[in-house]
């Protein structure tokens, strides 16, 4: 009857439908696969779906991504380099005790490869003063990442800066307390630096001091 025949066509084009579909996903999924697995697959240090560097001529050409962090409990600074950095009086067998000392204290944790679910927005605040009356701060503070330096202020000036800080990059010359939201970055210049932080967590400051960082100063290790 022409009603069977009618009920069999539709039968048919949904079977067929049925069976793009699949043959599309399986396609689609061996694409995915071999992106993530080829070894020609694009090893770019943005990982992000919109990577606002990667369009940048001037910052691609001048951007080096070999360069390994300064000092980790796997990167450390070589005796060459040691050498180079001459304003340090002590020598290069007390500088190496001072760095063990120092991740005996602060452990050490993994490095953190670029990945799509990473992807954060930084927003970076100096202590010029550049900002003041720009009225930026719910722009800044609207950012994952928040990084500050030295003794750059928010208190009274949210409007222009933003209150929030999650990483606040300082020595200890220009060190201030840190709340438990902030995550400390030292820009050490000198070994007595990376002692300055080992006290600072430990045992604290007492004594004379041949140099004058602040030793009074609030951080807590989480």
């Amino acid at each position: 009857s022409s009603m069977g025949k009618k009920y069999r066509q539709v039968r048919m084009f949904i079977l067929l439908l049925c069976v793009s579909v699949f043959v599309v996903l399986r396609e689609r999924v061996a694409e995915v696969s071999l992106e993530n697995f080829s070894p020609f697959h694009d090893t770019s240090s943005c990982a992000c779906g919109k990577c606002l560097s990667e369009d940048d001529v001037w910052f691609t050409q001048r951007f080096n991504k070999s360069v390994e962090p300064f000092l980790s409990a796997k990167h450390s600074l070589s005796e060459a380099a040691f050498r180079w950095w001459k304003l340090e009086k002590r020598n290069f067998i007390y500088y190496s005790a001072t760095v063990d000392n120092l991740f005996k204290t602060f452990p050490a944790t993994p490095d953190v490869e670029a990945s799509s679910d990473r992807c954060r927005t930084c927003a970076v605040v100096g202590n010029s003063g550049n900002l003041n009356g720009s009225r930026y701060g719910p722009l800044i503070d609207f950012h994952d990442v928040i990084i500050r330096m030295n003794t750059g202020r928010t208190k009274g000036y949210e409007a222009d800066v933003g209150k929030r800080t999650t990483h606040h990059v300082m020595y200890p010359e220009s060190a201030v307390d840190l709340d438990n939201t902030t995550h400390l970055v030292l820009v050490p210049f000198k070994i007595q630096d990376l002692e300055w932080l080992i006290k600072a967590f430990t045992t604290g400051f007492s004594g004379i001091q041949l140099f004058s960082p602040r030793n009074d100063v609030s951080i807590q290790l989480d």
